[in-house]
C-alpha cells in the first residue's frame, strides 16, 4: 500500500490534480499513509543532496568557510580601528568622520555578499523544493507559520509531515492539531491529507481531488456523495476528480448508482440540549450572535419534510422549551435571565447520562449526599442513577448427558440492593 499511495501522489503532483483529500475508516492508515509520503520524500531528498546538488553544496560549503574567514578578520580590523580612534584626538576623529555615510553602504554591501539567499539556505540545511509537496510560494507566510507553531506543540511528528505538505486528520487527534491542519490545507500549504470521515461533513474543506482507500462498511451511497462533494467545488476548482485505491469494481458501480437514503435529523430538544445552548448564552461574549446561533440549532431544516409537520414540530418545541426554563428555575439551574448557575454547568457537561444528571444534580442540591454516612449505599446509589439497567431474568431447560435431571440455568447478573425509602421520597 506505500508503494501505491507514492505513484499515487506522484501521478497527482504531475498532472496538477492537487490538493488532495484521502479517505479512509482506519485512523492508523491515515497515520502510516502520512508517514509513507513523508518518508518517501525525505529519501528523495538525501538523494538529490548526493547527486543532482552535490557540486552546489560543496561550492556552498567552501563559501561558508571563507565567510567565517572574512568576519574573523573584519572583526579584528574594527578592534584596530576602534583601538586607533580612542588614541587619536577629538580633530583626528572629525576628519575621520566625513563620510559616515559611505563606509556604512560599504559595509552593508560586504554583508549582503557574505549572507545566503533563501534558496542557498534550503540547499543546505533546509527542504528542497523536489522533497516537499507544500506550497510554499504562494502561501501566507505568517499564517502558516503559526499554524505550523499551534501543530508542533499538540503533534511533533505531524509538524515534521507538514513541512513535506502531508497530515492527516482524525477524532482521536487534539483540537489544536485539527484545526492547524484545516488551516493549512485551506491556505493550500498542505496538499494532501489523510483522513477518516471527520473532514467528510461539517468542514469547509474545498479540494481538487477526493480519493477512497480501501474498502469499508462506513463506505455507503451516502458517506460516498457527501465526501465526494469535497472535490470541484463551485468558485474553488472546473472540475473535481475521484479516485478509488484498493476497492473492488463491484463496490464501486455501487457507490456510483445507488439512491441516496432520506436524510432524517438525529437532534433530539432534550433537556440537556437546551442547557447547553444556555451555556453557550452565558459564556458568549456576543449575546446576540449565541441567540442566533441557538435559533438555528433549534430550527433544523431536516425536523420536518412538509410545512404541516414543521409548523407542528415548531409549536412543540417553542413549548418544550418553555416547560424546560421553567422546570430549570424552580430547580435553581437558571436565573430569571436565562443564565446558568449553581450546578447548571455540571449538568451539561453530564449530558450522556440524561435524565440522571438532572437527579444527580437535584440530589447534590439537596445535601443528601451529605447526610449519607454508608458508603456502599452511596455507592448502591450512584450505581442507580448511572449503570442502572433492567434484568430480565431467562430461564432455560438443559439436557445433561452426565445427568438425567433438568438443570436450571439463570443469568449471571449482579443485581443492585434496593434504595431506601427515605432516598425514594427526595
Amino acid at each position: 500500500m506505500a508503494s501505491l499511495i507514492g505513484d499515487f501522489v506522484l501521478t497527482l503532483r504531475e498532472k496538477s490534480l492537487l490538493p488532495c483529500i484521502v479517505f479512509t475508516d482506519s485512523r492508523s492508515l491515515c497515520e502510516e499513509l502520512a508517514e509513507s509520503v513523508a518518508q518517501y520524500f525525505e529519501e528523495l531528498e538525501a538523494k538529490l543532496r548526493q547527486t543532482k546538488y552535490k557540486n552546489q553544496i560543496e561550492a556552498l560549503e567552501r563559501r561558508l568557510v571563507q565567510i567565517d574567514k572574512s568576519q574573523k578578520s573584519s572583526k579584528a580590523k574594527k578592534a584596530v580601528k576602534t583601538a586607533s580612534k580612542r588614541k587619536a584626538g577629538d580633530d583626528d576623529e572629525e576628519k575621520g568622520n566625513d563620510k559616515p555615510g559611505e563606509l556604512q553602504m560599504m559595509e552593508e554591501e560586504d554583508k549582503s555578499q557574505l549572507r545566503l539567499s533563501g534558496y542557498e539556505q534550503d540547499l543546505l540545511n533546509g527542504i528542497l523544493e523536489e522533497g516537499t509537496l507544500a506550497n510554499r510560494r504562494t502561501c501566507d507566510r505568517d499564517l502558516v507559520d503559526r499554524l505550523m507553531e499551534r501543530a508542533t506543540s499538540g503533534s511533533p511528528r505531524l509538524a515534521r509531515y507538514i513541512k513535506r505538505g502531508v497530515a492527516y486528520h482524525h477524532a482521536q487527534l487534539n483540537g489544536k492539531s485539527r484545526l492547524a491542519v484545516e488551516g493549512l490545507f485551506r491556505n493550500r500549504y498542505v496538499q494532501i491529507i489523510f483522513s477518516t470521515w471527520t473532514l467528510a461533513l461539517g468542514v469547509h474543506m474545498p479540494t481538487k481531488t477526493v480519493a477512497f482507500v480501501k474498502d469499508s462498511i462506513q463506505l455507503d451511497a451516502l458517506q460516498y456523495r457527501q465526501s465526494s462533494g469535497r472535490a470541484g467545488r463551485r468558485g474553488f476548482d472546473v472540475q473535481g476528480n475521484i479516485v478509488f485505491i484498493d476497492i473492488p469494481m463491484s463496490k464501486i458501480r455501487h457507490l456510483t448508482v445507488a439512491a441516496i437514503p432520506d436524510i432524517q435529523t438525529h437532534i433530539t430538544t432534550s433537556i440537556t440540549f437546551l442547557m447547553r445552548l444556555l451555556y453557550l448564552y452565558t459564556n458568549a461574549e456576543d449575546k446576540k450572535d449565541a441567540i442566533n446561533r441557538s435559533l438555528i440549532a433549534l430550527q433544523c431544516p431536516f425536523n420536518g419534510q412538509t410545512s404541516m409537520t414543521n409548523r407542528l414540530i415548531d409549536i412543540q418545541t417553542r413549548f418544550h422549551t418553555m416547560y424546560t426554563l421553567d422546570f430549570l428555575y424552580r430547580l435553581n439551574f437558571i436565573d430569571h435571565q436565562g443564565d446558568l448557575i449553581g450546578l447548571g454547568g455540571f449538568i451539561t457537561n453530564l449530558h450522556d447520562f440524561e435524565s440522571a444528571n438532572i437527579l444527580f444534580a437535584y440530589l447534590l442540591d439537596t445535601k443528601l449526599f451529605h447526610e449519607m454516612n454508608d458508603e456502599e449505599e452511596i455507592v448502591n446509589l450512584l450505581a442507580y442513577l448511572f449503570t442502572s439497567m433492567p434484568l430480565l431474568m431467562t430461564q432455560q431447560r438443559a439436557n445433561s448427558p452426565l445427568s438425567m435431571k433438568d438443570k436450571i440455568l439463570f443469568n449471571s447478573k449482579f443485581c443492585l440492593r434496593t434504595v431506601s425509602p427515605e432516598i425514594r421520597s427526595r
